[in-house]
């Protein structure tokens, strides 16, 4: 079993679960507190940990009846943007 360690650079991932079927599910995970279970309406997201583990999951997710995506929290970085150009009117030499 994998234990959660904080990175040196802060960074926390997380897993997206979506629900894609037309049905409730309810999902049981394995923590490093216990069992912890979390119900999904149709087509429902939640967030969890990475370090959950759940073989119910795996199994949703090769039958598509769900989805996971890997999401990582990174602190935001500034975004520099250029100034917008100016338009210039020709004026019509005669």
């Amino acid at each position: 079993m994998h234990e959660w360690t904080p990175t040196k650079l802060n960074i926390t991932t997380m897993k997206s679960v979506k629900n894609t079927s037309l049905q409730g599910i309810s999902i049981p995970f394995r923590t490093p507190e216990g069992v912890r279970s979390i119900f999904l309406a149709p087509k429902a997201t939640a967030s969890v940990p990475d370090s959950w583990e759940s073989k119910v999951l795996l199994n949703l997710v090769k039958r598509r009846m769900a989805k996971v995506v890997n999401v990582v929290d990174v602190a935001p970085t500034p975004v520099t943007t250029s100034p917008a150009s100016k338009r210039y009117n020709r004026k019509e030499v005669r």
